[in-house]
């Protein structure tokens, strides 16, 4: 289980309350709730305890070698029947972007990467995609979402063949539903100068949105589920030592959906380690959140702004209580990765990492002086501030160094200044979050309940004097056009390693996933719950 994999052998070691090296507070024996006229969230317990979590791990142990040795010996005969596929080289090139359809979509590309690469390279022999593929408005929007995918460089104009002498889609095509499906899924990795694909891809939606009821059940599911989003777009004991979950009665504990959205970045086998740390970072993340959100006056948000900017373990002798807690819990933390990294790849992380928290410290203090004030900015100084406040960056520079063997100082002078790859996620982060926190279906409206009014919605609402719904689907186009941005980096150089490319997509991906249908890391419910239990913890049957 791969919950037993990454917590049971990391987290021993952290069992000890004096591990070595590390600073411990005084105010250990105090617990901080919502007293003083402080505000509060009431935000919902974990439903992931200590003590749920280990009877997993007890019930994986109980199952029985004999049946345990029989998956295995299943999986393996799959796992060669697949590579047999692969290596064919008299396969048709449509049965090869087929077969790795399915494997990504199950989520084992990683397990097949070499073996669908020179597989790949074999279907782009000289015009294979133009003679093979053109009978079929399927295959060749397959194709062209396979090979980009990978990173290869396909051109729009293989759908030329389906249009007429003014340039619009066929609309005999409209009929083939199974072949707009495919329009769709493939045009969702534009980028913003390929026109034949924008329009291709509002044709396909006009058509998919008014199908024929009559139409095979399963198809219209998977219809109804790319409409949703997109496949480009889907994708403790360390806890109980830190003790911030018991200590700060006000903040969520969501060391589970932290793991969850970890795991969904980086997704790679060999990453185990950056798993870990990111499932750190996370959480970390949403204890500094909900204080700056909720607990902290502006005063001690400004001291506590300033001891993440000066790194210094005295600056704790400056903070309340509460606030000794998380910039220790924060300082050791950042500070065991970073050593770790040091240890390993001989590079100093400290400056980039603590220069990424400060950031995000600064852009959470920017937010609660609006907040406080009851001002409302413009669009545009609400998304300089928010792509930052959303914590992406974070996340991707801390995935960066835990992830990478080595580094080149083109990809450390990017990392600093934050290149594409590490904005752009962290913009599509900050607007699926603000469309989740704003829509009508959101039952708990925790943040504006508790006074957190500001967002990217009701920005444009006051500034351009828009009805809600029109500010949602302002920001839908938004979201569209950095999608946009994005995809050029999966055929273009981006100065980054591929692995890193990956995570920075995957985060994309991981945003749209937790805000989908509200905020799966607020008050948890049976979906999260359930999404949680289908990725981390069922074994796939066989």
């Amino acid at each position: 289980m791969v919950l037993h994999l990454l917590l049971a052998p990391y987290l021993t070691k952290l069992s000890s309350p004096t591990a070595n090296g590390r600073v411990h507070s005084s105010v250990s024996r105090q617990v901080f709730d919502n007293q003083g006229g402080r505000r509060s969230a009431n935000h919902q317990p974990t439903v992931w305890t200590y003590n749920y979590l280990q009877s997993l791990v007890a019930d994986e142990g109980g199952q029985s070698r004999p049946a345990d040795k029989l998956q295995r010996e299943k999986a393996q005969m799959v796992e060669e029947e697949v590579r047999g596929v692969l290596h064919d080289e008299n396969a048709e090139p449509v049965t090869i972007f087929a077969l790795v359809d399915d494997i990504q979509r199950l989520g084992l590309g990683q397990q097949f990467e070499e073996d669908i690469l020179r597989a790949l390279h074999r279907c782009l022999s000289p015009d294979v995609v133009d003679k093979s593929l053109q009978k079929s408005l399927h295959d060749t929007a397959l194709s062209l979402r396979i090979l980009r995918q990978k990173g290869f460089h396909v051109s729009q104009d293989v759908f030329k063949i389906f249009t007429d002498e003014s340039g619009n889609i066929l609309n005999t095509l409209g009929n083939d539903v199974q072949g707009m499906l495919s329009l769709y899924e493939a045009c969702n990795l534009a980028i913003e100068e390929e026109d034949i694909l924008h329009e291709a891809k509002t044709f396909a939606m006009g058509h998919l949105k008014n199908l024929d009821r009559d139409i095979n059940k399963d198809l219209q599911g998977e219809v109804n589920h790319e409409l949703e989003l997109s496949m480009q777009r889907r994708t403790p004991l360390w806890w109980i030592n830190v003790g911030l979950a018991n200590k700060l009665n006000f903040a969520r504990d969501r060391l589970m959906e932290c793991f969850f959205a970890a795991v969904a970045v980086a997704d790679e086998p060999p990453l185990s380690n950056c798993r870990k740390g990111l499932t750190k970072v996370n959480t970390l993340t949403v204890i500094l959140d909900d204080v700056y959100d909720i607990y902290g006056t502006l005063d001690e948000l400004e001291l506590f702004t300033d001891a993440v900017r000066r790194w210094d373990i005295n600056a704790v002798e400056d903070l309340p209580g509460y606030m000794k807690l998380c910039f220790l819990a924060l300082y050791n933390s950042v500070n065991e990765m970073a050593y770790d990294t040091l240890k390993e790849t001989g590079e100093n992380a400290i400056p980039y990492l603590t220069k990424a928290w400060y950031d995000l410290c600064k852009a959470f203090l920017q937010d609660a002086k609006w907040s406080y004030n009851k001002i409302t900015p413009r669009v545009e100084e609400y998304l300089n501030n928010g792509w930052k406040s959303s914590s992406g960056q974070v996340m991707l520079t801390h995935a960066y160094f835990l992830s990478s063997p080595s580094m080149r100082k083109e990809e450390l002078e990017s990392l600093e200044h934050y290149h594409d790859l590490l904005r752009l996620p962290s913009m599509i982060f900050r607007l699926t979050n603000d469309l989740a926190t704003s829509s009508n279906y959101d039952p708990n409206r925790a943040e504006l309940e508790r006074g957190e009014m500001m967002n990217s919605i009701r920005c444009y609402m006051q500034e351009m004097g828009l009805s809600k719904l029109e500010a949602r689907k302002y920001v839908i186009k938004l979201i569209d056009t950095v999608w946009m941005k994005m995809n050029k980096y999966l055929i273009d150089d981006s100065t980054f390693n591929q692995s890193f490319v990956r995570m920075a997509f995957n985060l994309a991906r991981i945003a749209h996933c937790v805000y989908h249908d509200g905020d799966a890391i607020g008050p948890p419910d049976n979906q999260s719950r359930s999404r949680v239990h289908s990725l981390i913890i069922d074994p796939i049957s066989l």
